[in-house]
């Protein structure tokens, strides 16, 4: 999958995971806004009105929006708590981030998913499987493909995956 089918498809995938409802993510993003102090009303929702959020791309604009005004600063994200993040990383990085100018997309989701602080492995390593998926691994700068531990098993499994997924289609 790549390019914008990705980002079509993404919520609905989401909700058709037995452990990802929405009522759960959405539980999920509003203690990741809380990590904001004061919480304040963004865009007129309130959390009540978060609450009743359908979209998952709703959720991650108010997260976009909450995460500007207050400065990016959401320390403590635990690893359940990391895919609200994950998304809005992604998400944000498709579109020019301040003094990221010279990063391609994959380049400047990965900085961005290190900057916001918490359990940043995770959120990278999540925000990252996104944007390699939707990128492509041209996206991904040779230097840090040698510096991975484990590129050419990785490299061979998709390969065979991707195999497997042709001699299905046939």
């Amino acid at each position: 999958m790549h390019g914008p089918c990705l980002l079509n498809i993404m919520p609905v995938s989401i909700r058709n995971r037995k452990n990802c409802r929405d009522d759960h993510m959405k539980r999920q993003l509003d203690k990741f806004l809380a990590t904001v102090p004061g919480e304040p009303q963004i865009l007129g929702y309130t959390a009540q009105r978060r609450a009743e959020t359908n979209s998952l791309l709703d959720m991650v604009r108010i997260a976009d929006a909450l995460h500007r005004q207050e400065g990016g600063d959401c320390t403590g994200i635990a690893a359940l708590e990391a895919v609200p993040a994950a998304l809005y990383s992604f998400l944000r990085c498709c579109k020019p981030v301040d003094k990221l100018e010279k990063c391609n997309n994959f380049e400047k989701t990965i900085i961005h998913s290190i900057s916001l602080g918490g359990d940043t492995d995770t959120i990278a390593t999540m925000s990252g499987a996104i944007a390699g998926a939707y990128y492509g691994i041209e996206s991904i700068p040779l230097s840090w493909q040698r510096a991975c531990e484990g590129t050419e098993d990785a490299l061979d499994y998709a390969e065979k995956l991707y195999q497997l997924s042709n001699d299905q289609n046939k």
